[in-house]
């Protein structure tokens, strides 16, 4: 039998204002932005939300940064915190397909599944217990990248079908990523591929294994090392595989808010009811449809050098003068206990926004549709000189202490480097330091608020 479960939904009492009021504000203040600021405060407040964070970049340059609300341990939140993406991670994802295509590991218009068809295929899973459907056979990368490939996750979402998997399969909860993608093989299809677009996680699930497989390496590193490198100053620590435990966050994470519960997807693992952003999913699992963890200002970088809309054949393409962003793309993540937009301008600004709740509407695309794209719009911007993004430290400190953010600081130059990776960017406080020594990394230094001093 097929286990059958049921979320509890645990509901506030309506018509109770559950307003947080002015919430802790972290990051560079740009005066010339204070509008960003004040409707960030409103919008949270009038919908009880705990924390969020916004970037916005203007010609290439990160010029508003802030955080707003509190971690997950109930301290400040920073402007760096590193937010669940959900499926901020697919235009990631097919930016590293199309990274493989131009090195010609295959074509576009591949078959995406080898199942003995005439002209093979890309991925090579054999389907439990056999091919679901005969039309997995026509699925090309293709449809993969802009979801017609012939799954509708309104008729039924199979990445996060863990229980039904592992009991037709025989293997413990959760399934792993091959035995998940497997068994979604073995389905059958609600369409015909390329005759319909249907939003559906399970096409950027065979993406992901399908760069894996090609590149012979994980796809985390794969996008480190070929899509936001540290030569674009994206240092390995913004880009990272989420956890599933709040015990295992990054500690610039927030909590993530959702009054939801479900029993734990991890068998044998006490409680066995948890709250769904902790344990119903396994966040390392959805790796490619939405696994990763990441800054605002990985993201803004994203924006600036590939396509991102969700609906948009060039999804994943570089940005060149024979591509420009000549319309506004975005695209959304949505998981229980968080919201994202990435949204992509013709006018030069990009734009992420991250909440730690989901909403209903969503709260990310209802803040940038009523808030901040009529200031966009507006025309009325007298954007700054000044840039907002790295980390920051106190130069004269001897503290071992701070996440880097402009008001938790690195404690010292010395901890700054015991944390930091290449492409990093380091803002240092005025001061002086004692610390001598050798720069291994590859680093970029500087003093935006007055002199700082390194060394005797």
């Amino acid at each position: 039998m097929r286990r059958l479960f049921a979320l509890l939904l645990i509901l506030p009492v309506v018509g109770v204002h559950l307003g947080w009021g002015q919430l802790p504000e972290s990051g560079r203040p740009v005066p010339a932005l204070a509008d960003f600021d004040t409707e960030m405060q409103n919008f949270m407040d009038d919908n009880a939300i705990g924390a969020g964070i916004l970037g916005v970049m203007y010609e290439g340059r990160v010029v508003y940064l802030r955080g707003f609300g509190h971690d997950y341990n109930g301290n400040d939140l920073p402007e760096n915190a590193l937010f669940r993406l959900a499926s901020c991670t697919k235009p990631l994802t097919a930016a590293a397909i199309r990274s493989l295509i131009n090195d010609g590991a295959f074509n576009l218009m591949d078959n995406a599944f080898e199942l003995g068809q005439t002209g093979g295929g890309v991925l090579n899973l054999v389907p439990f217990p056999s091919p679901g459907d005969s039309r997995l056979e026509d699925i090309t990368i293709q449809h993969l990248l802009v979801h017609q490939g012939g799954w509708d996750d309104d008729v039924t979402d199979l990445a996060f079908q863990y229980w039904t998997a592992a009991e037709d399969m025989n293997v413990t909860r959760p399934p792993s990523r091959e035995d998940m993608m497997r068994w979604s093989l073995g389905q059958p299809l609600q369409f015909t591929p390329g005759t319909i677009t249907d939003y559906a996680n399970i096409g950027y699930h065979a993406l992901g294994r399908i760069v894996e497989q090609e590149a012979g390496q994980s796809l985390g590193t794969y996008l480190r090392q070929n899509i936001l490198t540290p030569n674009m100053w994206v240092p390995a620590t913004e880009l990272q595989l989420g956890r599933t435990f709040r015990v295992d966050q990054d500690p610039r994470e927030p909590l993530y808010d959702s009054p939801n519960t479900g029993p734990n997807v991890f068998e044998g693992m006490e409680p066995e009811e948890v709250p769904t952003p902790y344990g119903w999913w396994h966040q390392a699992g959805l790796q490619s449809f939405g696994g990763f963890i990441a800054s605002a200002p990985t993201m803004l970088a994203f924006l600036q050098r590939y396509h991102t809309g969700v609906w948009d054949n060039r999804i994943g393409q570089p940005i060149t003068s024979g591509l420009p962003v000549n319309s506004e793309r975005n695209h959304n993540g949505i998981l229980d206990g968080l919201n994202t937009l990435m949204v992509q301008r013709p006018d030069g600004v990009n734009v992420f926004i991250a909440f730690n709740q989901r909403g209903d509407p969503q709260f990310a695309n209802t803040f940038y549709s009523n808030r901040l794209q009529p200031l966009l719009d507006g025309g009325n911007i007298t954007w700054p000189e000044t840039t907002s993004d790295g980390f920051w430290i106190d130069t004269g400190g001897t503290g071992s202490g701070g996440v880097g953010g402009y008001h938790a600081a690195f404690g010292s130059f010395a901890a700054a480097l015991a944390y930091v990776q290449d492409g990093s960017k380091l803002r240092l406080f005025g001061g002086t330091t004692g610390w001598t020594g050798t720069l291994s990394k590859r680093l970029l230094l500087d003093a935006p608020l007055g002199s700082a001093v390194l060394g005797e």
